[in-house]
């Protein structure tokens, strides 16, 4: 990684143009635009040794004390300063912050000394490669590491991203804290006063906007009481039709298990009768046997009369039983109207409830899309708010516009980012560190083996290898 010579921004490649600028990598620094020098003293540190996280950092002091870009003066280039401002901050009409890259912005970078490139044993390390050995085996053993190695050394550098951002992330809420604790310590530098007006400015917006969202969230409370009210009074007209409906349908039931005792009883009374009239037909049909032995007819003729006497009884308690069942029809019928009826009174009163539902869903998607809106638009003001105070705090921390106790924070949340931003940067050059001609050619050896195997599988896993 190296730095543009211009806006002096990091970037991952060595010739070429810079992404941020699009000046030549290799061409010298575009000049600056200078103001008259100021005649006031600086509160700005000398060039010094700074004690960061326990490392000597070095301030970078190249340009002159006394002069400032036009571009950090604000509106007025030739308003007066009390110090020169530290090079690279945002002027105060466009600060807003931009973390591209996850990289610190350029007084951070001007401040510190950033560890840029690992040593080769330590890119050897993280990416597990190995050497590669000589001879055919040796590059078919090499390209196979490499293709083993290489999914989850990607995973390993997603995660190294990750804990980049995030401490990116911690060091701008620590510098936006820090730009906080200055505007309420008010302090009095004209270039400081410049750039927190435009935070004050920025969350003036963000209060604006969540106001926005507290009286849309009033007026469509308003318009969910309506929708409430006719709820209730469509319920409060659909009570007694629902008492009475629950009240017929246990009427319903108890009927229904009535008359399902009394179908059982006639089920059995029919199955008693009908058994008895097959004994008599097979006894019958015994006794019309005349080789049967003479006692043995005479008992089976008595047993068919006493069979046969048993059927009166039968008849009769059958009749009944079907008389009361019959009984219970008109009644049952009639309650199984009065149940239709008013269940259909309830399906009119639960229509309307949906239709009040339904047309209710759709105001509370109208509301959630509107709010969805704001959110939006309230987290990118809260990122620039928070973008803005960070560039206050920034210029506190650099300029040791408070006492050291109120800088530690943000030392220390810069120190980790650096730390992660080098890790980082070990696992993307881990990443190409492999040797790609050795693998072409072990990817060759493969498909070759392949071939001379005649093994498809060895075909497919090698085309698939890089």
């Amino acid at each position: 990684m190296i730095y543009c010579p211009s806006c002096k921004k990091p970037s991952a490649k060595s010739s070429g143009n810079c992404p941020h600028c699009g000046v030549a990598l290799g061409s010298p620094a575009a000049p600056q635009k200078k103001t008259v020098a100021s005649n006031q003293s600086s509160p700005r540190p000398p060039a010094e040794s700074l004690r960061y996280g326990g490392a000597d950092i070095e301030m970078d002091d190249s340009e002159p004390e006394d002069e400032m870009p036009l571009e950090l003066a604000g509106a007025d280039s030739n308003a007066p300063s009390p110090r020169p401002t530290a090079p690279g901050l945002p002027s105060a009409g466009a600060i807003r912050i931009s973390a591209e890259n996850m990289h610190p912005p350029p007084v951070m970078q001007r401040a510190f000394s950033i560890t840029e490139a690992a040593t080769a044993s330590k890119v050897q390390e993280i990416a597990q490669f190995g050497q590669c050995d000589t001879g055919i085996i040796g590059v078919m053993k090499y390209g196979f590491r490499v293709y083993q190695r290489l999914p989850a050394l990607k995973q390993e550098a997603a995660a190294s991203l990750g804990q980049k951002e995030n401490a990116w992330e911690t060091l701008e809420q620590a510098k936006s804290r820090l730009g906080r604790l200055a505007h309420r310590n008010n302090l009095s530098d004209a270039q400081l006063q410049r750039i927190v007006a435009e935070a004050v400015k920025a969350d003036g917006k963000l209060d604006d906007i969540q106001k926005q969202e507290n009286h849309l969230d009033a007026q469509y409370q308003g318009r969910y009481a309506i929708f409430d009210q006719r709820r209730s009074a469509v319920e409060l007209e659909m009570a007694p039709i629902q008492e009475e409906a629950e009240r017929r349908k246990s009427v319903f039931e108890q009927m229904s298990k009535e008359r399902a005792r009394l179908k059982a009883k006639i089920k059995r009374s029919e199955i008693e009768l009908r058994n008895a009239r097959e004994l008599i037909e097979k006894k019958q049909v015994a006794y019309a046997d005349l080789n049967r032995p003479k006692e043995e007819r005479t008992r089976l003729l008595k047993d068919i009369a006493e069979v046969d006497n048993r059927q009166p009884a039968l008849l009769n308690r059958l009749s009944a039983e079907q008389k009361e069942l019959d009984g219970t029809e008109a009644p049952f019928e009639a309650i199984s109207s009065r149940l239709r009826e008013t269940e259909a009174r309830l399906g009119e009163f639960n229509h309307r409830l949906a239709e009040i539902k339904k047309e209710r869903a759709q105001i509370e998607a109208e509301h959630k899309a509107a709010l969805d809106e704001i959110h939006h638009r309230v987290k990118g003001e809260s990122k620039q708010a928070q973008a803005a105070w960070a560039a206050v705090g920034e210029m506190v921390y650099v300029n040791k516009l408070l006492s050291p106790e109120h800088l530690t924070d943000v030392a220390a949340a810069a120190q980790q980012f650096f730390k992660a931003q080098e890790n980082h940067n070990l696992y993307e050059e881990a990443l190409n560190s492999y040797d790609k001609g050795a693998c072409e050619m072990a990817k060759k050896y493969w498909i070759a083996t392949a071939v001379i195997s005649g093994t498809l599988l060895l075909i497919l896993a090698a085309t698939a290898m890089f």
